[in-house]
């Protein structure tokens, strides 16, 4: 099981930190699941949520999108 954390912030667009409030999505796929709901607010600009392993070997990909920010895919790999 590994603990991902995501966090985000405006600093490209408005040059000073504010932390983000908008929702989340987040897909995982190959020899896993996510612990909890997929899609999640970012509260005062970070969360964490837990991946699990199905036992299995193999490439995890986390694919997390959110409206105005570019979409990240973080890969990990089971061995």
């Amino acid at each position: 099981m590994v603990r991902m954390i995501n966090f985000q912030n405006d600093w490209y667009f408005s040059g000073k930190y504010e932390p983000g409030m908008e929702k989340e999505n987040c897909l995982v796929s190959g020899p896993s699941k996510i612990q909890g709901p997929g899609e999640f607010v970012l509260t005062g600009g970070s969360r964490g949520f837990w991946v699990e392993t199905d036992g299995s070997c193999g490439e995890i990909r986390i694919d997390v999108s959110c409206e105005g920010f570019r979409a990240e895919t973080v890969s990990i790999w089971v061995r």
